[in-house]
């Protein structure tokens, strides 16, 4: 099979064998991969292992079942997530999941930008699951970001008609805009690009720079929470008036930057909370799937764009640049 492996900064096509699957696990013939945010990192940094298979936003079908596989038929289309957490240590008793030492080592064998894939036994049991008739392929691989935005709320313990402000609008900020309207909140949204605005706002948003926005933040004294998505961490101090006092500052997404010293006093006096969350778990991606077949979040309104293995450095490229709202990679040629 063909596969897309990164050597450093290095994109290169390589033939490799079809893997072999056990008595518990599936052979997964992939029909498309989103690329994630975390997959340009790894390209742009250069700091991922020698010949990793990136991609694990994976849709495909069950073209071979082990003998000890009974939830799954072969020819059925499978959606299946990378990581799967342990449930018994110390992090996932306390809702740490993402920090669990299984979850950050279990893998797909050998990643979604392949022609095939084995899915392990623990991911058959806990993150694979029959993609429902009325979604499509495309719209099915959205479901794991789309429940680390559902993960984000969840740890967030909002109330219905709360207001959140959401700032970044590439496709995590308007799944993360919807899963937020969707839990009846009020959600004020901030992005450079005034199309994505534009799109955000057609969902149910508020624009930041709008009057409705003004008048929605004075009349409540502040977001009860600004969720980043994205931005730097300037923004991240100029973001402290918006927030009301005992309100919440929410990181999604890695800032960069240099440090910046913080008003650590603020937080203080204000009764300011900082939180993070960092990728899902199995129920979140029950509860992802659920939201996209009941077309709550709608990925196909953003738009996607399609790539071959061979065009991963262009999709990255383009996504950078933010010429694309979703980049994905359609391993065998249509």
């Amino acid at each position: 099979m063909q596969v897309a492996a990164l050597y450093q900064h290095e994109i290169r096509i390589e033939e490799r064998p079809i893997p072999e699957i056990g008595d518990q696990e599936i052979l997964l013939k992939i029909a498309a991969c989103g690329l994630c945010g975390t997959d340009i990192l790894k390209i742009k940094q250069g700091n991922a292992p020698h010949g990793v298979v990136l991609g694990h936003e994976v849709v495909g079908t069950a073209i071979k079942l082990g003998s000890a596989v009974t939830s799954f038929q072969e020819g059925e289309r499978v959606v299946v997530a990378h990581h799967v957490p342990c449930g018994q240590c110390r992090y996932c008793r306390h809702g740490n999941e993402s920090m669990c030492a299984q979850f950050k080592q279990t893998q797909l064998d050998p990643g979604g930008f392949a022609e095939y894939l084995r899915i392990p036994a623990s991911h058959v049991k806990q993150t694979a699951f029959r993609i429902p008739a009325n979604l499509s392929n495309e719209e099915t691989l959205f479901m794991e970001p789309l429940a680390c935005c559902v993960r984000a709320v969840r740890r967030s313990a909002l109330q219905p008609g709360d207001c959140v402000i959401v700032i970044g609008l590439g496709s995590i900020g308007m799944m993360m805009t919807q899963t937020l309207l969707n839990e009846q909140m009020k959600v004020i949204t901030l992005d450079l690009m005034t199309e994505r605005m534009e799109l955000a706002t057609r969902l149910g948003a508020i624009a930041l720079d709008s009057d409705a926005a003004k008048q929605l933040l004075q009349d409540l004294k502040g977001a009860d929470m600004v969720l980043f998505t994205g931005g730097t961490p300037q923004l991240l101090n100029e973001a402290l008036p918006w927030v009301r006092n005992g309100g919440k500052l929410h990181l999604f997404s890695s800032l960069g930057g240099e440090p910046l010293p913080f008003p650590i006093n603020e937080l203080y006096h204000r009764e300011l909370t900082v939180l993070s969350t960092y990728s899902s778990t199995p129920p979140d991606l029950r509860r992802a799937l659920a939201l996209l077949a009941s077309r709550f979040v709608t990925p196909k309104s953003y738009g996607w764009e399609a790539f071959a293995l061979s065009e991963i450095p262009a999709a990255v490229d383009k996504t950078v640049r933010r010429e694309t709202m979703k980049a994905i990679i359609y391993p065998t040629p249509s």
